[in-house]
């Protein structure tokens, strides 16, 4: 949506995202590793606890969405569902356990799982 509220008109749905290039992920340094994976009852959301390389934790919220690729955009079969942030800033903690305590301060979804 635009910022009036109204649906932006060069999309026909709200309920996607474009993505430039196949098989493209958010960056994440590559000795980054994923500890843990807490996802939505929906299946639609989840939030992970990350060990970065540099020994710190940090935590991802994503939300499932459709996506489809501007190049191929000209038939329904182009479309597929990808995770992409919720939010695009990063904290940093010094144990996994913090990370973990901070999303679910953060995440109010956590406290259904």
């Amino acid at each position: 949506m635009g910022s009036d509220g109204e649906a932006d008109p060069r999309y026909p749905s709200q309920d996607f995202v474009i993505i430039r290039q196949p098989g493209s992920k958010r960056p994440r340094p590559p000795a980054s590793s994923i500890l843990k994976t807490i996802i939505h009852p929906s299946a639609q959301r989840r939030v992970q606890i990350i060990r970065r390389p540099d020994g710190l934790f940090s935590y991802d919220e994503e939300e499932l969405v459709m996506a489809y690729l501007p190049e191929l955009a000209e038939t329904l079969k182009d479309y597929r569902t990808v995770w992409v942030p919720v939010k695009h800033d990063v904290s940093i903690f010094e144990s996994s356990e913090a990370a973990e305590n901070a999303a679910r301060g953060a995440v109010a979804w956590l406290a259904e799982v």
